[in-house]
């Protein structure tokens, strides 16, 4: 279950969302580079993990009310706060297909958790 809320007081800024087990939210990367070095070698550099370098894809179920709510949010906001079972993020709605009641969305986290 996913919560998608605005960022500040609004009575219909906030969604719930069941996905489907198709969803992507354990997707990451770690900071590493590679590089090429005059002997043939590499030298790697591993600078760690941020949530920012995270993008949530949902596939999910969702009523008419929330995907209207939803729809209306990615129009008229930018960043939301965005609850699963990693934490609660800052971030914004990449992409998002509401239809049939499924939508399908892409989450870009903005930074660590709130």
């Amino acid at each position: 279950m996913i919560s998608i809320s605005t960022t500040t007081a609004n009575t219909s800024g906030n969604v719930i969302i069941k996905n489907y087990k198709s969803s992507d939210l354990n997707n990451a990367s770690a900071r590493v580079t590679r590089t090429a070095t005059l002997d043939g070698g590499a030298v790697i550099i591993h600078s760690g993990f941020s949530h920012g370098d995270r993008t949530l894809r949902i596939d999910a179920r969702i009523d008419k009310t929330n995907g209207d709510n939803l729809w209306s949010l990615y129009k008229n906001e930018t960043f939301f706060l965005v609850s699963f079972k990693d934490g609660l993020f800052l971030a914004a709605i990449g992409s998002l297909n509401v239809d049939n009641g499924r939508a399908d969305m892409s989450i870009l986290i903005n930074n660590s958790e709130v």
